[in-house]
């Protein structure tokens, strides 16, 4: 959510959490008193297996579309959602996902 923010680096994900905290704690029932220290957000993501991640938000994802929302989804990397780049003819575009 941070890195959705614009939060491009481990102290200013650690203000995200900051500011957000109490929404935090109560979206993932959670009991922090304050943020984890950016060097402690650093260590997490650094330690984090890349295969293992995606394979939880896949699975997220298809819990939320198949059970909660009932809805089709489509999936675009960062590129297509601004808009660009079109990789079938390397040219840039103004495609919306």
């Amino acid at each position: 959510m941070a890195l959705l923010s614009n939060a491009d680096s481990y102290r200013k994900i650690n203000d995200f959490i900051d500011t957000h905290h109490e929404r935090l704690n109560e979206y993932f029932d959670l009991d922090w008193k304050k943020a984890p220290a950016y060097t402690t957000i650093r260590n997490i993501i650094l330690n984090t297996s890349d295969s293992d991640l995606e394979r939880i938000l896949r699975e997220h994802g298809r819990i939320i579309a198949e059970e909660e929302m009932k809805e089709k989804f489509i999936h675009c990397d960062g590129k297509n959602l601004r808009g660009s780049f079109d990789n079938m003819n390397g040219i840039l575009v103004n495609f919306r996902c």
